[in-house]
């Protein structure tokens, strides 16, 4: 359903109390859940209004997006508390590590996500911050295929971030966000299929 933002639009404060919120995502019932990633705690405003803490510590999570199944998987960010390691959250409470290192080595620090048409996971791993113990190679873009194998996708960016794959599988949007002076801020699309 498209919206007319073409009138005046009223925006409206809908949760106060978090420090730096990122990862929006809507279930199926209409509730939102986004990481208030300083407090390492997972909110969910329901779709009555109310606003609830729906898990703490949860790891840092960062991005967040529910599986075809309707599992809410998060990015969870490395720092105290961090778990630098992508989560799929059970519908009996219990917690699934689906990615924690690639060969061998503890990734830089997941960040966001998305899904394509046939379930496989792809994620960013790029690493803001502290660098003192990251110990992959490069910042990459990394896909979860249904069997739960690993694979490094995308290697030749700066610092990946944003994700998106569009409904189709055929395209894969990454955003390319270096904050350093000089850094690649840049929207990419890459071809599949």
């Amino acid at each position: 359903m498209a919206h007319d933002f073409s009138d005046d639009p009223v925006v409206k404060k809908v949760a106060g109390g978090c420090s730096f919120t990122e990862g929006p995502a809507a279930d199926a019932h209409g509730n939102l859940y986004f990481s208030d990633y300083l407090n390492d705690r997972i909110m969910v405003l329901r779709a009555d209004g109310s606003l609830d803490v729906w898990k703490i510590p949860c790891g840092r999570a960062n991005g967040m997006n529910f599986d075809p199944e309707g599992r809410l998987v998060t990015c969870c960010a490395q720092g105290e508390g961090g778990a630098r390691e992508v989560w799929r959250h059970e519908s009996d409470g219990s917690v699934t590590i689906l990615a924690s290192t690639y060969q061998g080595k503890p990734l830089n620090s997941p960040n966001d996500l998305c899904f394509d048409p046939d379930g496989q996971i792809y994620f960013t791993d790029p690493r803001y911050g502290d660098q003192t113990d990251v110990v992959q190679d490069v910042m990459g873009v990394y896909r979860i295929d249904p069997d739960g194998q690993l694979a490094r996708v995308i290697d030749d960016v700066e610092t990946p971030n944003g994700i998106l794959m569009t409904p189709d599988g055929k395209t894969l949007y990454l955003v390319d966000n270096n904050p350093q002076d000089g850094g690649a801020r840049t929207l990419l699309a890459y071809g599949y299929g």
